[in-house]
């Protein structure tokens, strides 16, 4: 079973997608991986990855995918990179200049008799002029590295195994099931750990990760369900950063993050090069494509679309240029923008801050305005316990598949909903966060005329009592707190309070990912606190570098 699952992903793999679960596969051997090339740029010197093993030689490797022919090699550009990845040096800051190293050309395939003839030829004549020679590593080499370490890869317990096929085998046109997602990556990864939380086992926890999620993450790909792919790697870190627990593992554990994160960023490119099939996004599956679903499905593709942004912009990989050609199709979908529960809250103001940050201020305000009316809007519907899907209020547990699901079965069924069920809350994680982010910007007026709208509300947050817990799905112990707005409350208070975090409020080291932290609100919206908002709220100027 398992040499035939890695046989057909290799099979089918494309060469990007090959790159981190072989990056990975180096690092078990003991390499240390110190480049990789940029997404949507020019290889290298011919050099998709550069390594160093652990007796300190530096290793190039070139990657392509499926078999190999003469005519590949030739007419294909393979010769031609082939000879740069061998007479050019390496050109990296940690290398010295002249070092010698190892060249790799690796296939997921195999090479026909006349190729690997022309290749043996090829090494010979480069040996007779004292020149360095070719490595080829082919399908069956990496086959077999990946079922010797296949407990690095793929999980050997029984349930656990049975879990990871139910991952890669579900509905690829939707989400991961993310509670099942978060489970399965930490208890496969106990299996490295033990009752050793070492930095070598935390770096084999690492590796392990990195690599099962490569494979899981694959099947989205192949879809080009870049939404569901982006949210496995999320999903993945968030265990890694919780089976690392406290500081100073956790420290570690970000310096750990270099592959995972790279991923991120080339699949966010994949997914803005798709921006424009934004149209073909509707969730037919559903069988209902009403303004209410297509609204909800654009805000999920839009925030996502300028969360990429964000995130690319604050890593210097993606030029300003881009950004202002992809903003004039943001302003096209935005008034379908569709609230559905506090899930959608960090979709939404993914879009506040892209505009904020590039001038559209009258845009970006309307939308923080518009997200605080529609959250006043489902609150004000619950507590008259209207039983439409926009009055049952759903807390930031419940995402858009789970609600228009649940709301889909109670139309079927002809159901009122006559009192409110367990999703139903008339509290607000995000509101207090939002209302401070406004009083920020001085917009006093138009707080003012809703606030007793806004004081109708009460507030909530979570306190974990493990602070790692951060980082789970769901929490064993800790404690929910609400509290009502103070009576009268003061401008001057809200201006205050707008201004200063309490970092006492905040998981230990938050902001040190920095992007990387609105992606984990937005798989993650349930982990919101005020605060949490207001240090993503000041942190997200620091992440568009304009040219």
């Amino acid at each position: 079973m398992l040499e035939r699952l890695i046989e057909g992903w290799l099979t089918k793999v494309t060469e990007r997608q090959f790159e981190i679960p072989f990056g990975q596969l180096l690092s078990i051997q003991g390499h240390k991986v110190i480049h990789h090339a940029r997404p949507h740029g020019p290889m290298e010197q011919g050099k998709d990855l550069i390594s160093i093993d652990s007796l300190g030689v530096y290793h190039a490797y070139q990657l392509k995918q499926g078999d190999l022919t003469l005519e590949d090699w030739r007419s294909g550009g393979i010769k031609d990179q082939v000879a740069d990845m061998l007479d050019l040096d390496i050109q990296h800051p940690s290398v010295p200049a002249g070092s010698p190293y190892k060249s790799h050309l690796v296939t997921t395939g195999l090479l026909n008799d006349v190729l690997r003839q022309t290749l043996e030829q090829y090494n010979r004549t480069r040996e007779g002029k004292g020149q360095s020679t070719l490595d080829v590593i082919t399908k069956g080499h990496i086959k077999e590295q990946l079922l010797t370490s296949y407990n690095a890869f793929i999980p050997i317990d029984p349930e656990l195994f049975r879990d990871f096929l139910q991952l890669i085998t579900s509905d690829l046109k939707g989400l991961p099931e993310k509670k099942t997602l978060f489970n399965f990556y930490r208890a496969a990864s106990f299996q490295f750990l033990g009752d050793n939380p070492s930095k070598a086992n935390l770096k084999r926890v690492g590796d392990y990760l990195w690599l099962v999620t490569s494979h899981i993450s694959y099947f989205y790909e192949s879809s080009s369900n870049w939404i569901a792919a982006l949210e496995v790697w999320i999903v993945s870190i968030a265990a890694y950063m919780k089976i690392c627990g406290e500081p100073p593992s956790a420290k570690l554990a970000i310096k750990d993050l270099s592959n995972p994160l790279y991923k991120i960023s080339l699949l966010m490119r994949l997914y803005l090069d798709d921006f424009d099939k934004l149209k073909d996004l509707h969730a037919e599956r559903f069988g209902l494509e009403d303004a209410y679903l297509i609204g909800s499905r654009i805000t999920v593709c839009l925030g996502w679309a300028a969360a990429s942004i964000l995130y690319l912009g604050s890593i210097g990989r993606i030029k300003d240029s881009e950004i202002l050609d992809l903003l004039p199709k943001f302003i096209k979908w935005l008034p379908l923008m569709q609230y559905w529960g506090e899930s959608a809250c960090p979709l939404f103001l993914s879009v506040v801050w892209i505009f904020k940050h590039y001038g559209a201020t009258n845009t970006s305000e309307h939308y923080l305005i518009k997200l605080l009316s529609f959250q006043l809007q489902s609150g004000r519907l619950a507590r008259n316990k209207d039983p439409t899907l926009a009055g049952t209020y759903y807390d930031p547990y419940d995402g858009l598949e789970e609600i228009l699901i649940k709301s889909l079965e109670n139309q079927e069924r002809d159901i009122l909903i006559k009192n409110p069920s367990e999703n139903r809350v008339v509290n607000s994680y995000f509101l207090e966060g939002i209302v401070l982010m406004i009083t920020k910007r001085l917009w006093r007026q138009n707080l003012t005329a809703i606030w007793p709208q806004i004081s109708e509300m009460s507030l909530s947050c979570f306190r974990f009592k493990d602070p790692s817990d951060f980082w789970t799905w769901r929490a064993d112990q800790g404690s929910e707190i609400s509290w009502e707005w103070s009576r009268p409350t003061s401008w001057a208070a809200l201006l205050k309070r707008s201004r200063s975090i309490d970092d006492e409020n905040l998981p230990l080291g938050y902001g040190g990912l920095g992007a990387f932290h609105l992606l984990h609100l937005i798989v993650f919206p349930h982990r919101v606190s005020t605060d949490m908002l207001l240090t993503i709220d000041n942190l997200s100027s620091q992440w568009i570098k304009r040219e």
